[in-house]
């Protein structure tokens, strides 16, 4: 069988713009005219690659533009409880808005991002992380989303910064499909869903932890 294309046109300066057509039912995808680049097929095994070829610390500039990025740990760190594979990639997410709007690095806080809780999780003891309701009692996932105090959120971004690097690929449309791929092929251990993670139950129970400690901030007993 031949492999899954799907249709990439390269786009200077930004990084390569892919579209897929989900209604086709052939293994390769029609070429689609474009009026910028030249079109390009590519395989699923190929948008990996350029995901996780020479990632960037979180400093580089933002490519504009929707599409995916993958979070991959400095190969002098260690992340506490997680296995890494060989290229040490832990996270693939995407954006339908802007790339601005997934910079878990500067994210207000970790209530409005699920990486940045994960490792807040795992990160907890060594940085002496507390956990707290993200909102107030209007917010029913106030203790499921958690977040941290302004104080630990900066001691976070500070390890998240000396410790990660990413890579971004910008994409046009059917960016979900895509990243279900991406993540199905890669099997990034912080990525809980789209792939049988053996990970995902410690994981879980970690963040659960979390969340119970949040409650006891809010409520603490007497």
């Amino acid at each position: 069988m031949l492999a899954k294309f799907v249709n990439i046109f390269w786009s200077q300066p930004y990084s390569s713009v892919v579209i897929v057509n989900p209604a086709s039912t052939n293994d390769e995808l029609n070429l689609i005219n474009c009026s910028r680049g030249r079109p390009k097929l590519m395989t699923v095994d190929e948008i990996c690659s350029q995901l996780t070829a020479s990632p960037q610390s979180w400093d580089a500039p933002i490519t504009p533009g929707i599409g995916l990025y993958s979070v991959f740990v400095h190969e002098q760190i260690k992340l506490p409880r997680i296995n890494l594979g060989s290229i040490r990639v832990i996270y693939v997410g995407m954006t339908k808005d802007c790339f601005t709007k997934r910079d878990h690095f500067r994210h207000a806080h970790s209530g409005t991002s699920s990486p940045r809780r994960t490792l807040g999780a795992l990160l907890k003891d060594q940085l002496s992380l507390v956990p707290q309701a993200r909102g107030g009692e209007n917010d029913r996932n106030r203790f499921r989303n958690y977040r941290f105090s302004d104080e630990n959120e900066l001691s976070l971004s500070k390890w998240m910064s000396q410790a990660l690097l990413i890579n971004r690929l910008q994409l046009a449309v059917d960016v979900r499909s895509i990243e279900k791929k991406v993540i199905a092929s890669l099997e990034p251990p912080l990525n809980l869903t789209d792939w049988p993670n053996p990970q995902r139950a410690a994981i879980k129970q970690l963040r659960s932890i979390c969340a119970e400690e949040a409650k006891l901030t809010a409520c603490p007993v007497a």
